[in-house]
């Protein structure tokens, strides 16, 4: 089946892919016992074009930009888990401090707007919700970036990949979230067909697929979408 501007959703038993989030079923919110919610590019966008671009708010010396790059890379090649901390990173850059890439961060996010509409909605609602990212920064800055943001975290538990060394993207994350809430009827719904789509579906979760653009893909299975893993 084929995605365009003109149609915001397409509901197929539990494959959804959906822009924008009042395309997404009724149904299926009400079925899940809990809504699972991503952070970056579906509740949080920034205001610089690649996530990258911060770091040229960090120093403006010539060439830091490649080299906090390079350091993330060294700092994966050593870690030996699935996710690395903001302070490993930083012990490849000797004379920085990480508080100002943090703050900068805080900085250039703000809220999608029609995300936290949709979580204020869904949690005056009484919605069972929890916040899942992929994200070497610690649980305390996400939370602290939603909150600057606008999201009411009460009651809302927030799981980051730094903090447990699993990922969304290999789905070990996705199956710690399932055994800590007690169930496996989740629907999560996130921007990055990979991470937020394919993954929780193979773990046993539902997936919601959330696009932000104008651009839609051809959507013929989830086993076509499995080939996109390694290009993005």
């Amino acid at each position: 089946m084929e995605c365009s501007e003109q149609l915001t959703v397409y509901h197929d038993g539990i494959d959804i892919i959906s822009r924008p989030f009042s395309g997404i079923p009724s149904s299926a919110l009400s079925q899940a016992d809990v809504i699972s919610l991503d952070v970056f590019d579906t509740l949080i966008f920034r205001t610089v074009a690649e996530p990258e671009d911060v770091f040229d708010m960090i120093s403006d010396e010539p060439g830091f930009k490649a080299k906090r790059i390079e350091a993330k890379y060294k700092a994966r090649e050593e870690c030996g888990l699935e996710e690395i901390r903001l302070e490993d990173i930083y012990r490849y850059l000797p004379g920085y401090d990480p508080a100002v890439e943090i703050a900068a961060e805080m900085e250039v996010c703000y809220a999608n707007p029609e995300a936290l509409h949709f979580y204020n909605e869904l949690k005056a609602a009484g919605g069972r919700m929890i916040i899942v990212s992929d994200m070497y920064l610690s649980c305390d800055t996400i939370s602290a970036i939603l909150l600057k943001c606008g999201y009411d975290l009460g009651g809302v538990k927030v799981y980051v990949s730094s903090e447990y060394g699993k990922t969304k993207k290999s789905g070990n994350l996705f199956r710690e979230v399932m055994r800590e809430q007690g169930t496996e009827n989740i629907l999560h719904i996130g921007d990055h067909i990979i991470s937020d789509y394919v993954r929780p579906k193979q773990a046993g979760m539902k997936g919601v697929l959330y696009k932000t653009g104008n651009t839609f893909l051809t959507f013929k299975g989830c086993a076509d979408i499995i080939e996109l893993d390694e290009e993005r």
